[in-house]
């Protein structure tokens, strides 16, 4: 039923003197006008096949990029040395401020940190920047960055 309605339309336009092709024509002119199936496939393979693999490099250099940057950024804290009494590790105590939800004061919180220390530099009282970084042992997940300032 379709075919003799796409039939009665060639003809109709046949009649009228339109020039529009019907869809069979219009295929047949495409593959006329396209390059041989050979020579077209390989080159557009190849073209393809380039474009896939700059593609694919790009986003391997922005994936390494953005690691290295999410690597690089750790957290740091300044706080003072309170115990020193250990090998190669200190504790640090590191303040903030936050302030009272109901009453909007200012409360002073602080966190103990176990720390690093491989050359045991610092001392009880030391001002010390403290970085984040891999668990070195059960508790200790922080290391010591620089001495800032040197107790009196």
């Amino acid at each position: 039923m379709a075919d003799q309605e796409e039939q009665n339309k060639e003809e109709q336009s046949k009649q009228d003197g339109d020039q529009t092709p019907s869809p069979e024509a219009e295929a047949a002119d495409d593959l006329s006008q396209e390059d041989p199936p050979e020579e077209n496939g390989v080159a557009a393979a190849s073209e393809e096949g380039a474009d896939v693999v700059a593609e694919q490099a790009a986003v391997r250099e922005d994936v390494l990029e953005a690691e290295e940057e999410s690597r690089n950024i750790r957290k740091e804290r300044v706080g003072t040395v309170v115990s020193d009494k250990m090998e190669k590790t200190v504790v640090v105590r590191i303040e903030r401020s936050q302030k009272h939800p109901m009453y909007k004061k200012y409360l002073t919180r602080s966190a103990r940190k176990m720390t690093h220390d491989e050359n045991d530099e610092a001392g009880e009282g030391d001002t010390v920047r403290i970085m984040e970084t891999r668990p070195i042992s059960k508790r200790k997940r922080w290391r010591l960055v620089e001495i800032l300032e040197r107790a009196a």
